[in-house]
């Protein structure tokens, strides 16, 4: 386990290591300063009792010695107490002050002072004096003093037994607080790993937590909570790509967001359908069919008036440009197109436009030649190169006619013209068809009978001028005759 997650105080086992081993240790320290107040207090007065029972044994001891002033009495007697390492100092005096026996333990310090509150400030050592009373009536006084140095290795043994035993505690807690934490922090960290991703659309992660405490409890939920998150995922991603063919029997009827991602579902269907209704009466040449938009709500209603506002705009021009159309297709040109053309649609009007003025051209020509036609000038053409495509060969179609019209009349013309200039051996020699044909035929058998009329008329001048020389000649001889 590296140091760092040790340092890290916002995890929740920072939080337990460096809340509660603290807080327990300083319990530790404060009951192990109890623990060593007590034992020594403790420690200190069973010696004081003991020292009590002590100088009521010796002052008892040494009543007799004292009645009878018997001093080596007196030392026999507690001898056996100088060498208990225990009492380190024993005094007695009679009534009088005067000393019997003292006793002061090797390697300490004499006292020169029986004052009791001077004898109460040497450290180490504590004192308690007993009056030898006989018969009511004190005879003289024990003073016993007992060593405290054992008493202090006990305490001192005693605090580091007690030290050892609170670091191994403090340990031993580390160890289990640190083992607790981990079985606490490491799922909690792992599902909170996964909640981030969640956080971050990744959903596609797996809890293998398998646990029978709160923690598994916990895990469970999470589980349930990425399955119905994936379920969600897929039915956002199927309506997405246009899949509205979703399976929504998991969702239960407390689910808000299934439930809006069902209902988003269905009122984009519907508006879909509607589409669909509009494009369908756009294909079948119905241009007046709106979809209603009160049956949608929000951006979904704003969706259909815009779309409606935009047939609205597209077909208005559309119409303007029907009935253009039916304008001219009646033969009713008209000077403008009307009508606001926005954006693309004004190549629509150009284009109108156009037309017009092409269909326009097309007619003052086929007009121009008409009165020239008519006014009898058959050499007037329409210029064929200010028009195109199929208007360019309708013009060279009635030049072409009005070309295989003038053809033939101006044959006529010269034919006649020779006629009446005497020249009756001029005739059509075109290659005309139709009407024009029938014409060549006519023009031409009419200067053939019209020769032979001559040629008989020249035969009967002939006929009378000879009938006439024989009459003349008659008359001559009738006239010689007389």
């Amino acid at each position: 386990m590296k140091f760092s997650s040790y340092i890290r105080l916002n995890t929740l086992k920072s939080k337990m290591m460096y809340g509660l081993i603290p807080a327990i240790t300083f319990l530790i320290v404060i009951g192990l300063f109890s623990i060593l107040s007590l034992t020594s207090s403790t420690l200190t007065e069973n010696l004081s009792n003991s020292l009590k029972t002590i100088s009521n044994i010796a002052a008892e001891a040494v009543e007799s010695g004292l009645q009878f002033g018997d001093k080596p009495t007196i030392s026999e007697v507690l001898g056996n107490y100088t060498s208990d390492d225990n009492i380190s100092f024993i005094y007695v005096q009679d009534q009088y002050g005067a000393e019997y026996f003292k006793y002061r333990k090797a390697g300490l310090k004499e006292i020169i002072n029986l004052d009791p509150s001077y004898m109460a400030q040497i450290s180490g050592e504590i004192f308690a004096s007993k009056e030898v009373v006989v018969n009511n009536k004190i005879i003289g006084k024990v003073i016993v003093g007992l060593s405290l140095e054992k008493k202090d290795q006990l305490m001192a043994s005693v605090r580091t037994s007690l030290i050892v035993l609170s670091i191994l505690g403090i340990a031993s807690l580390f160890f289990l607080i640190n083992y607790i934490s981990n079985k606490v922090s490491r799922p909690i960290r792992k599902i909170t790993y996964i909640a981030k991703d969640i956080s971050r659309g990744i959903v596609d992660k797996n809890i293998d937590i398998e646990r029978d405490d709160e923690i598994g409890e916990l895990a469970n939920a999470f589980k349930k909570l990425l399955i119905s998150i994936r379920f969600k995922t897929e039915m956002a991603d199927k309506i997405a790509n246009g899949d509205f063919n979703v399976n929504t029997r998991g969702i239960q009827e407390e689910d808000i967001l299934g439930n809006s991602m069902v209902q988003m579902r269905d009122r984009i269907s519907d508006l879909m359908d509607d589409v669909q209704q509009l494009v369908n009466a756009m294909a079948e040449g119905n241009l007046s069919f709106r979809v209603d938009s009160n049956k949608h709500s929000g951006q979904y209603r704003e969706i259909i008036d815009n779309i409606n506002a935009a047939l609205d705009v597209l077909i208005a021009p559309i119409n303007n440009a029907a009935a253009c159309i039916e304008r001219i297709a009646n033969g009713d040109l008209p000077e403008s197109i009307e009508g606001n053309f926005a954006g693309d649609l004004q190549t629509l009007k150009n284009n109108l436009e156009v037309c017009v003025n092409r269909i326009d051209a097309l007619v003052t020509d086929a007009r121009t030649l008409a009165d020239a036609a008519t006014a009898g000038n058959l050499d007037i053409r329409a210029e064929v190169s200010r028009h195109k495509g199929k208007y360019r060969l309708i013009v060279e179609g009635l030049n072409n006619t009005v070309e295989a019209v003038t053809k033939p009349v101006e044959e006529v013309i010269k034919v006649l013209e020779d006629v009446a200039d005497g020249n009756l051996s001029s005739a059509m020699k075109g290659d005309y068809k139709g009407y024009h044909a029938r014409l060549k035929n006519a023009v031409n058998r009419t200067i053939v009978s019209l020769n032979e009329i001559l040629v008989q008329v020249a035969v009967s001048v002939d006929q009378v001028a000879n009938g006439s020389s024989q009459v003349s000649e008659s008359s001559q001889a009738v006239s010689g005759g007389a």
